[in-house]
This record gives C-alpha cells, sequence and structure tokens, in this order.
C-alpha cells in the first residue's frame, strides 16, 4: 500500500467517524421530545410544537444524509482509488441535495403530487447511494481490469 492509498484511507476514516457522529446528532434532535431539547409535558398534553418541527425537519435530513455518507465511506474505505472519480459527482450532488433538505416545504392542504420532506430525505439519500456505489464499482473494476493485463 502506498503513501497516498494510506493517506486516502486516514482522510476517509475520519469522514467515516464524523458521519457516523452526525447520525448521532440527528437522531437526537429528531428525538426532541424524549432527550429534553423541546418541551413536553406528557401530563398535561402540552408540548412546544413548533421547536418540535423544526429539531424533527432538521433532525431527518441529517439522519437520512449522513447515514449515505456513512454507507458510501465505509465503500471508499476499502476501495480508495475510486476517491477521485466519487468526488467529482459528490462535489455536485451533496450542496444540490442540501438545498433541497433546506428549503423543501411540508405540503400544504390537499396535495398529493407533492412528497413529505421525509419522503423527498430518502429518495435523494438512496439515490446517492446508488449513484455513488455505482462509480466506485465502475472505477475497481476498471482498475482491477487494467492491472490485470
Amino acid at each position: 500500500m502506498s503513501f497516498k492509498n494510506r493517506s486516502s484511507r486516514q482522510y476517509i476514516l475520519l469522514l467515516l467517524a464524523l458521519s457516523l457522529f452526525s447520525i448521532g446528532i440527528g437522531y437526537l434532535a429528531y428525538s426532541s421530545y424524549q432527550t429534553g431539547i423541546c418541551f413536553a409535558d406528557y401530563s398535561t398534553n402540552t408540548f412546544d410544537v413548533r421547536c418540535h418541527e423544526f429539531f424533527d425537519k432538521f433532525g431527518l435530513s441529517v439522519l437520512y444524509g449522513f447515514s449515505a455518507l456513512a454507507l458510501v465511506f465505509l465503500v471508499l474505505f476499502f476501495v480508495p482509488q475510486s476517491i477521485s472519480t466519487w468526488k467529482r459527482f459528490a462535489i455536485w450532488y451533496i450542496p444540490i441535495a442540501t438545498i433541497l433538505f433546506i428549503v423543501w416545504q411540508e405540503p400544504r392542504g390537499f396535495d398529493p403530487l407533492t412528497p413529505y420532506p421525509e419522503q423527498v430525505y430518502k429518495f435523494l439519500s438512496v439515490v446517492y447511494v446508488v449513484i455513488s456505489l455505482f462509480i466506485i464499482a465502475r472505477t475497481w473494476w476498471k482498475t482491477r481490469k487494467g492491472s490485470d493485463v
């Protein structure tokens, strides 16, 4: 293993650790009533709904987004030769998905065609993982095929 691959693996391991940490933050934010971030008095049925709505949206987006990142970083740890190819895709996809996560609103009234934010988070995360895995596999296959010749 060359120094460059070792350095890349350490970098990916750090990003994987940060992703796992962020998943924990997302879970804590999503569970805002249970963790005490937002006020909830179950005996009198009083809740801080606005607080919970904010942390619910934030927590779900972080939970789904960083779960997808963690999965891709885990794969990249074992296939570090794919990092540069994958990075060209991720540098465009991640900011666009982040903007959609931030600005996507709950459907107003009866609107059966507009998905809920959680559905958007899931869909964009799955698309990200599928495309990333395809890019990583294709790069791995090309480098493996090239080394066999």
